[in-house]
């Protein structure tokens, strides 16, 4: 590990912790966080979820599309 990166000769890093998903963060994120994202997504696409406006200060709704 160099201040410059991590130079592992093209060989996997495993096991890394849980980095900070947020604005600014510089942290490593894992596989397993990037699945999370992933399925957030697949869910939103598939209809599974919808997206969610807020309407007022207590209010939302959930945007579903119709077919």
């Amino acid at each position: 590990v160099l201040a410059s990166g991590i130079n592992a000769g093209s060989k996997k890093i495993t096991n890394v912790a849980d980095g900070s998903v947020a604005t600014g963060s510089t942290d490593a994120v894992n596989g397993s966080q990037l699945y999370a994202t992933n399925q957030q997504i697949n869910n939103v696409s598939n209809g599974t979820t919808g997206v969610v406006q807020r309407t007022s200060a207590t209010d939302v709704t959930t945007l579903t599309a119709s077919g």
